[in-house]
C-alpha cells in the first residue's frame, strides 16, 4: 500500500543518511523518492467474509482432509486473530481455565518473530467452548507423546507447528492447505485474512 511504501522509504532514507554521515557513500540515493509514492492511489482492501454456512463447510472439510490443521483453522475462525499471530502462538499463551488466549507475538511472511502489529494488538481474546475443547485435546496429546518418549513437556512449544516442529510457513500453508481446502469445500478462494473479517462481521451483528 501507499503507506507501507512511505514507511519503507523513510526507514531506508534514514539508513542511507547514516551511511553518508559515516563517509561510506557520497550522497543519499533515497532522497527525492517521495514524488513516486505521493501520487500513488491508496489501495482499498476488498472485504469478502465467509457466511456461517461457508465457515462450517470449511471447518468440516478441514477436519476430514487436513485434520492436523483443524485446530489452527478453528483458532483463526473463532478468535479473529491475524494469521501471523496464530503462527506465533505458543501453548502457554492459552488459558483453558479462563477460556482466553493472550496474543504476545507475531510472525509475518518474512518469518522473523516480532511483537504484535501495534501496542493495542497485544491483547486477550476469548475462546469458544469448541476451540477450548480442541486445544485441550491437542495439549493432552502432546503431553502423552512427550511422556511416552521420556522427554520433559515444554509449554513454550508452538501451538500449531509444522511437521518439523517450527512455525508454519505462510506460503507453504497457502499452497498446500488453504487453497486446496477451499477448492475441496467448493468455496470461492479467499485469503486467510477473510476469516478475521468473518469473525468481525459476526461480532458486529450480535444484539
Amino acid at each position: 500500500s501507499k503507506d507501507s511504501v512511505r514507511l519503507m522509504v523513510g526507514a531506508l532514507r534514514t539508513m542511507m543518511e547514516e551511511a553518508v554521515h559515516e563517509g561510506l557513500i557520497p550522497a543519499n540515493p533515497v532522497t527525492g523518492l517521495g514524488k513516486f509514492y505521493r501520487s500513488a492511489k491508496r489501495i482499498k482492501e476488498k472485504i469478502d467474509p465467509f457466511t456461517i454456512e461457508e465457515l462450517h463447510a470449511l471447518e468440516e472439510k478441514c477436519r476430514e482432509k487436513f485434520s492436523e490443521y483443524y485446530p489452527f483453522i478453528l483458532c483463526l475462525a473463532r478468535t479473529g486473530m491475524r494469521i501471523g499471530e496464530a503462527f506465533a502462538l505458543q501453548l502457554w499463551d492459552t488459558d483453558l481455565g479462563r477460556g482466553c488466549i493472550l496474543i504476545r507475538r507475531n510472525i509475518p511472511p518474512h518469518r522473523h518473530v516480532e511483537t504484535p502489529k501495534t501496542a493495542a494488538s497485544e491483547r486477550k481474546v476469548d475462546m469458544s467452548a469448541e476451540l477450548a475443547g480442541e486445544l485441550k485435546r491437542v495439549l493432552v496429546e502432546r503431553k502423552k507423546a512427550a511422556f511416552a518418549a521420556g522427554k520433559p513437556f515444554d509449554m513454550e512449544q508452538w501451538a500449531f507447528p509444522n511437521d518439523k516442529g517450527t512455525p508454519i510457513f505462510h506460503s507453504d500453508f497457502l499452497r498446500r492447505i488453504w487453497y486446496k481446502l477451499q477448492d475441496q469445500a467448493k468455496l470461492r478462494r479467499r485469503t486467510p485474512y477473510d476469516l478475521r473479517h468473518s469473525w468481525a462481521t459476526r461480532i458486529r451483528r450480535r444484539p
